[in-house]
């Protein structure tokens, strides 16, 4: 039985990055296998994790016998990207709706490539391919904006959806994506909420927000703080969520070196429990 750290009309993911260690020997992260996620989620009172297909196809048959003895559930998979050729952007979807069936995951998450971005028309098609092959097995999307990419930005996503699937899909908010890119610290209720389907919260210090633009070099090696441990408004970013949608999970996705340290995917889940926690208690009283 979790013993969930958080308020308890506000659930919280673990993201994998958060629980991931550093790839040896070259640049990128390890994810960890979906037995170690669920027990690290279950460790740290998380109610459901994000996870990738990779995991949940190795699980394969044992898969919901993990999730179940954590008493854990997958709120997406993460990630497919939409910079890769067609024949591998269908290849990758195939394989994120078998993971999706083993473990009776809701949604999938596509982001697109900075290396460089994918064009315009080529993303509609995509994220249309995608949504109607979804919404064909019950199913849904989440779309994460990346800066420097073909969706560099909040609006650009919600744009996207617009021209692509008007219904079946809405945004991944990525409090780090959004600060490094466009967002404003001061703009925060006057997003569009209603279209926001799943969230994922770090903090970062005053010199990354907006740094996109002139800090093209960003990779898994820059650190994402655990929240509270930098500028962003997150306790406010987290009460206009879920004035609009209270049962989606709030994930938290750490990541770098700076995270990461020696620890086990445990001992990082119970820390960014705790620092989760201080921030949905905050975001409570702010809304109370």
């Amino acid at each position: 039985m979790n013993s969930r750290p958080a308020p308890a009309d506000i659930k919280a993911e673990l993201c994998w990055l958060t629980v991931a260690r550093r790839a040896p020997g070259r640049p990128g992260s390890v994810p960890p296998s979906l037995e170690e996620h669920a027990a690290a989620g279950a460790a740290g009172g998380f109610a459901s994790i994000a996870t990738t297909a990779e995991a949940c196809l190795d699980a394969g048959g044992t898969a919901r016998e993990i999730l179940a003895r954590d008493g854990i559930t997958v709120g997406y998979i993460d990630a497919l990207s939409l910079g890769q050729s067609s024949r591998s952007f269908e290849l990758q979807l195939d394989a994120a709706l078998r993971a999706a069936a083993l473990v009776d995951s809701p949604m999938i998450n596509l982001h697109d490539s900075m290396d460089p971005p994918t064009p315009p028309g080529v993303l509609t098609d995509r994220v249309a391919r995608a949504v109607a092959r979804c919404r064909g097995e019950g199913r849904a999307v989440c779309l994460e904006f990346v800066p420097n990419s073909g969706i560099p930005d909040f609006d650009a996503a919600v744009r996207l959806l617009d021209a692509a699937a008007p219904a079946g899909a809405g945004v991944l908010f990525d409090t780090w994506h959004h600060f490094r890119g466009a967002g404003r610290l001061d703009t925060v209720p006057s997003l569009a909420w209603e279209r926001v389907v799943a969230a994922q919260v770090s903090d970062m210090p005053l010199a990354r927000v907006n740094s996109a633009a002139t800090d093209t070099s960003y990779r898994h090696g820059a650190t994402r703080l655990p929240p509270g441990a930098g500028v962003l408004p997150l306790a406010q970013a987290i009460d206009c969520f879920h004035r609009v949608n209270l049962a989606a999970p709030i994930g938290l996705e750490l990541v770098g070196d700076g995270w990461w340290g020696t620890d086990s995917a445990r001992q990082l889940a119970l820390r960014g429990a705790q620092a989760l926690a201080a921030l949905t208690e905050n975001s409570c009283e702010e809304s109370a």
